[in-house]
């Protein structure tokens, strides 16, 4: 199967999948926009034009395909997630740039960005407490203020915070963030020791209003201070941690 576009800009909502086939979008503002899934399974997608853009808001994958972008600001912008399992992805244009923000996976393919200014750029989103929201019955190892003892780039086991009495019906820690982080796989790191016999801690991540997108299961805690990395795949926009504590 082979589509031939000639058009100033075209978009596709859902699914477009070329898996022996080809798309080919020409014009001087050429833009192939995609909010879920693009596949190109063995076929090819071809973006030309001056300001020719390929943009997924989810997933773009070329298993054995290939998507070429050409033109003077020629660019790839993704949301979610890139991968090129044996397929290769290629900008070219004087001012080419390939950008997104979480996964990028080329395990047996390969990138190329070619142009006077071309560009690389794979950020990541971090989000650190930075308020208090509800802190009843946890205290600070020092002050007031609980977000400060847990807030640093490095961990330190110079300051904590301590829960309410797990033998009890502790109440929850709610905290803002840094920033908030876009839907999607998230991976929280969390260092915690328990001073009881028995101790656990999860985390809840909520939107701004406090309602909850994402739940990690329940860690067991040990008597020394140990980080722990529990990945959540939220269902919406995280602004706030909530941390629960049980016996």
């Amino acid at each position: 199967m082979s589509l031939l576009l000639f058009f100033k800009g075209g978009s596709v909502a859902i699914t477009l999948n070329a898996e022996a086939g080809a798309y080919s979008l020409t014009g001087q503002s050429a833009t192939l926009n995609l909010v879920r899934t693009l596949s190109a399974d063995a076929g090819s997608y071809s973006v030309v034009g001056q300001d020719a853009t390929l943009a997924s808001f989810k997933y773009l994958s070329a298993d054995a395909g290939s998507y070429l972008v050409v033109g003077q600001n020629a660019s790839i912008g993704l949301n979610q997630t890139l991968s090129a399992d044996s397929g290769s992805y290629s900008v070219v244009g004087q001012d080419a740039t390939l950008s997104f923000p979480r996964v990028l996976g080329a395990d047996g393919g390969s990138y190329s960005v070619i142009g006077q200014d071309a560009t690389f750029v794979l950020t990541s989103q971090n989000a650190r407490p930075n308020s208090d929201i509800t802190t009843t019955g946890w205290t600070p190892s020092t002050g007031s203020v609980l977000y400060d003892m847990i807030d640093e780039v490095t961990p330190s086991d110079a300051d904590w915070i301590n829960s309410p009495d797990v033998s009890a019906t502790p109440g929850p820690a709610v905290f803002g963030l840094s920033s908030t982080v876009t839907t999607g796989p998230v991976d929280i790191k969390i260092r915690a020791r328990r001073v009881a016999a028995i101790g656990q801690i999860r985390v809840l991540l909520q939107d701004g209003s406090g309602t909850t997108v994402g739940t990690s299961p329940w860690q067991v805690l040990t008597d020394t201070f140990t980080t722990y990395t529990m990945s959540i795949t939220t269902t919406g926009t995280t602004a706030r941690a909530r941390l629960e504590v049980q016996s």
